[in-house]
């Protein structure tokens, strides 16, 4: 069988921004297998590839929520970069209105909200971010279509797109006429991603994380209103600045001259405002590459909470939603150990005629459960007009 040019995508990689597109086409050999658990093992096998691969050889891939679940990693010569958008831009207007949730789903999303304000109260919790999703219709539009439409929907963000594993992993398939079955059978993770886990480029080590939101309004008086009050928010501050303090604690015995911006800044999307740092710092051991970064920073409080133990035990009692690579870490590497891994928001995992949409918000002590499932719902509007704005 052969794949067409739509499940070739489908099962590769994109990362893409306005200055350039990466585009990775594996093969069933080129996935390495493990968890993110198991760190010290899949660095080392990466660096064993990269030892017998030519020049060419780069690490494409992302990291899944939880670190106990198969990474989707792999290393390929089959790449390209270019400075232009290698996908038709459309011309459809995006004029459907987002799928409207259901009470029940509105009800289930407030309760744990509520109970996780209780644990923060009563089990030294800071912070824990919930999840949900949605399943929609995926209504025939193409993966080039759909990643047109996210980039004209945030030409600032980074556009991304993973070939998932079926029931059936790839590295297992018995030949290569298999290999190309269960491909036409996979999921795909796209999104359009505002927020960087980290980057490694020479020496330089950059994070720039994204905690404190508010949607935006169409009336420009409004909006500029909203994002004021986003800035000096007394709740958003400081669930932003858990999330600051955490990340710099993470990244000091691999960085000296750690930097963090002493204000938060504003970053605007289409549809959200958001608080947003830089933390900068340069490498104490050249040989701590990008991959070793991400592993160590992931998951963040941006998107679990703190502290990061007591936040994944609750997110695996009460939140009741299997994220798979939703707030994961996609991004790439090369045989330098340089890259970038972005937060993998803003997304869905599409299926050949559904999808499934994910969204998160952070809970702190002064959250207010209605406020937070909102919050879910302006994140979810942008993949949801992306893919045509019908439940």
């Amino acid at each position: 069988m052969e794949n067409s040019p739509d499940s070739t995508l489908a099962r590769g990689f994109v990362f893409s921004r306005a200055d350039r597109t990466f585009v990775a086409a594996p093969e069933p050999e080129d996935y390495i297998e493990g968890t993110q658990s198991e760190s010290r093992r899949l660095l080392e096998e990466v660096a064993r590839r990269f030892a017998v691969g030519s020049e060419r050889m780069r690490l494409f891939g992302a990291i899944p929520f939880h670190a106990d679940e198969p990474v989707r990693l792999f290393c390929t010569e089959r790449w390209c970069e270019m400075a232009s958008w290698p996908f038709a831009e459309t011309e459809e207007e995006l004029t459907s209105s987002p799928a409207s949730s259901e009470n029940s789903e509105r009800d289930a999303f407030e309760a744990t909200v509520r109970r996780a304000l209780d644990e923060l109260q009563g089990r030294g919790l800071r912070k824990v971010v919930l999840a949900r999703s949605r399943d929609v219709t995926r209504n025939g539009a193409s993966l080039p279509l759909l990643l047109a439409r996210l980039r004209k929907l945030n030409p600032s963000g980074t556009v991304v797109s993973l070939g998932l594993p079926s029931s059936e992993p790839l590295q297992n398939s018995e030949s290569r006429e298999r290999a190309s079955v269960v491909a036409e059978e996979l999921r795909t993770l796209i999104g359009v991603t505002p927020e960087l886990l980290v980057s490694r480029f020479g020496a330089e080590v950059r994070s720039a994380p994204l905690a404190g939101t508010t949607p935006r309004a169409k009336n420009r008086a409004e909006d500029v209103e909203r994002a004021a009050a986003l800035r000096t928010s007394a709740k958003d501050r400081a669930e932003h600045g858990v999330v600051v303090e955490s990340i710099a604690q993470c990244l000091e015995p691999y960085v000296v001259d750690l930097r963090a911006s002493s204000e938060p800044e504003l970053l605007a999307t289409e549809k959200l405002w958001h608080l947003r740092s830089e933390i900068t710092g340069r490498l104490a051991d050249a040989r701590t590459n990008a991959l070793a970064l991400a592993l160590a920073l992931h998951p963040t409080p941006a998107v679990a909470g703190e502290p990061r133990s007591l936040a994944l035990e609750f997110l695996r009692q009460h939140e009741g939603l299997e994220r798979g690579f939703y707030a994961g870490a996609i991004g790439y590497m090369d045989r330098n150990g340089d890259g970038e891994w972005m937060v993998s928001i803003r997304c869905a995992e599409l299926g050949p005629e559904s999808a499934r949409v994910f969204a998160g918000a952070g809970i702190v002590d002064a959250s207010i459960a209605e406020l937070e499932f909102a919050e879910t719902e302006a994140k979810m509007t942008t993949m949801l007009r992306a893919l045509g704005g019908r439940g």
